[in-house]
This record gives C-alpha cells, structure tokens and sequence, in this order.
C-alpha cells in the first residue's frame, strides 16, 4: 500500500503540470488573438482598410491612390500580412482570425489585390505573401459560412 502511494504523488504532480501547462499555452494564444483583433481594430488600421474600400466603391486605379493614402494602406495591409504570418505558424487559430476578419478582408480584397500588384512591380518582390494568403482564404470561402457564423 505504501508503494501504490508512494508512486500517486509523483503521478498527480504530473497530471497537474500538464494540465497547468496547457491550460496557460491557451491563455496566452487567446491573449495573442485579443492584441491583434485590437491592433486591427485600432483607428490606423481601420483607415487604411476604409481607403480601399472607398476605392473600389468610387472604381479608382490603385495607382492613384494618395501618397498620404498610401501610408495608411501599407500599414493596414502589413498588419494583415503579421496575421497571416501567425495562421500558418500557428500561434493563432486561422478559423478563429477568419470569424473575426472575413467579411473585412473580402471587402478590401480587390483593391488589396491590385496596390500589392502595383508594390510588385515597383519592388520587383512579392509584397506580404501572408496576407495575401489570408486574403485569398476570405474570398475562397462559401458564402454559406456566413450563415453558419452568425448562428
């Protein structure tokens, strides 16, 4: 008897850590997605996005967006290019970013698509390969995951 309590104690510590573990590994990942549902969300980020909106809605060339308009864009687009980057490494759950980000990202696809075209050709690069992937993943969903999202 002494032996099988012997043995529980070192067992149940085990058991506790994992769990402890785990269960702080979730924290902090919901903790990321919070910081950067915030960082997208914050009046910077949103202007940039609103600009290629207003854009596509008035069918201006992404060429002649303006230089001051052009800042906004590259910072709204980079921050989508760090939420990509953090899907495929896997620190933030894509499903989760794409329930929070889909109906924007799908808006500003098209002009998104067209100044980062532009930014190829004068960089000879491609321009955030991450965020274009997050891109393309909104617009390649069904619309009926809509439905399903808002039940």
């Amino acid at each position: 008897m002494t032996v099988y309590l012997s043995l529980i104690t070192p067992v149940a510590l085990l058991i506790t850590f994992t769990i402890g573990f785990f269960y702080a590994r979730h924290i902090r990942k919901v903790d990321l997605l919070l910081k950067l549902h915030q960082e997208m969300a914050s009046t910077e980020h949103q202007q940039g996005r609103k600009i290629l909106i207003d854009y596509a809605r008035m069918g201006i060339n992404a060429k002649n967006i303006a230089k001051d308009d052009r800042v906004a864009v590259n910072k709204a687009l980079s921050m989508i290019d760090i939420l990509g980057y953090y899907c495929k490494k896997k620190y933030v759950k894509e499903s989760e970013i794409l329930d929070l980000w889909e109906t924007s990202l799908r808006k500003i696809a098209p002009k998104a698509q067209e100044f980062m075209g532009i930014l190829d050709s004068e960089k000879g690069d491609t321009t955030w390969p991450y965020g274009r992937q997050l891109i393309n993943k909104a617009e390649s969903l069904p619309p009926a995951r809509q439905i399903r999202r808002n039940r």
